[in-house]
């Protein structure tokens, strides 16, 4: 390290960066993740990195930041200690260098991360400060070209879950309003990835408060459409486009008290094949959920003695248990919990509720066949 000079360590963690990000783009988060803490070490650790252009440590945190949804950056501790250290340091660099861009990235991430710790009240305080420093047409390209997503855009979306799980409705409301009509809009017909990203966790408030049907026409708008016009074969968020369509049309139809079982069959097999949604774990988690669901809003649509309502029943159950259980300490899932647990107690209840059994044939007058 000492016969080093500045130039060559910026060299090497520009390596490792891009080395890193690559091996995430190729879906390899394990190496990626290891490149990206090569980096950060060398950043953090060795004393000739104060000679260092500073801005370099940035894309090293997002980079590990982002391993998280892969299990790859994950703390041993209830504290998130991993976490916690990541996020600090990028804070305090972020603030040190001045730039909005990077203090964006910052508040988004300290927000994320006080999710994951089920502090919704000080996520949603980060909130109001990055609304304070974040605008759009000013910071959002910049963001995108620094970290290749917009996260302080995102931040908005999950704040619609967040202000719904400290009950405060109008907030919700109003926030949801901002990101439908105010954000959304401005997004470029490209940014299909971050348009889902920000609509994602809206939709999901959107469908428990009955508003299915304007859901289903934002989705198709900001996403289905722009990504079948864009003629790709796939982005990040895509596992989750068919479970999404699924449980939204769905719940329209419930919302409408529709009888209507068009498409039934369908869902009902994608519900009961069981096919694994995507290798990423915060997509799979959030397919699992939505696929339990789906069991649970065919099945009450079912007779008590088709043998598919039990079926249903019993895959709802099993994919809901098991989710809510792996995800019980990650705050960043609680809306999605707090929907499946209503869920997972209305199955269990339908469990319990058996088809009556058909009477005897009667008996005929003078026929003794049937009397024991």
């Amino acid at each position: 390290e000492p016969s080093l000079s500045s130039n060559a360590l910026a060299f090497v963690v520009r390596l490792k960066t891009r080395v890193g990000k690559c091996l995430h783009d190729i879906g390899d988060e394990k190496k990626g993740a290891l490149a990206y803490r090569d980096a950060y070490l060398i950043m953090t650790k060795l004393p000739a990195s104060k000679r260092v252009d500073r801005s370099l440590i940035f894309p090293v945190i997002s980079g590990l930041w982002l391993s998280i949804p892969w299990d790859q950056i994950v703390s041993n501790d209830s504290n998130f200690s991993v976490e916690q250290e990541l996020v600090q340091r990028f804070v305090d660099e972020a603030q040190a260098f001045g730039d909005p861009i990077h203090c964006c990235r910052a508040l988004a991430m300290q927000g994320s991360l006080y999710s994951r710790m089920s502090d919704f009240p000080r996520a949603l305080e980060v909130q109001r400060q990055l609304e304070c420093v974040y605008s759009y047409s000013e910071h959002s390209s910049g963001i995108f070209e620094a970290y290749g997503s917009d996260f302080a855009a995102l931040s908005f979306g999950n704040s619609v879950q967040w202000y719904d799980l400290v009950s405060d409705d109008a907030m919700a409301s109003k926030q949801m309003d901002f990101v439908l009509n105010k954000l959304l809009p401005k997004f470029h017909p490209v940014a299909v990835h971050d348009s889902m990203g920000v609509l994602f966790p809206v939709l999901m408030v959107m469908k428990s408060k009955g508003m299915s049907k304007d859901a289903i026409l934002m989705f198709q708008n900001h996403v289905l459409d722009r990504f079948k016009a864009l003629g790709i074969k796939s982005t990040y968020f895509y596992p989750l486009y068919k479970p999404t369509s699924f449980l939204l049309e769905l719940a329209r139809r419930d919302d409408s008290l529709e009888d209507e079982n068009g498409m039934l069959e369908e869902v009902q097999e994608w519900a009961l094949k069981g096919e694994k949604i995507s290798p990423i774990p915060m997509l799979e988690r959030n397919g699992q959920f939505i696929q339990g669901e789906v069991c649970w809003r065919i099945a009450r649509r079912k007779a008590l003695e088709d043998p598919l309502r039990a079926e249903l029943i019993r895959r709802g159950t099993s994919l809901l248990k098991r989710v809510m259980k792996k995800v019980q300490h990650d705050g960043s899932y609680a809306f999605m919990v707090k929907e499946a647990y209503f869920v997972y107690t209305d199955l269990q209840k339908m469990k319990e509720t058996k088809p009556v059994p058909a009477p005897p044939p009667a008996v005929e007058k003078g026929c003794k066949c049937c009397i024991s």
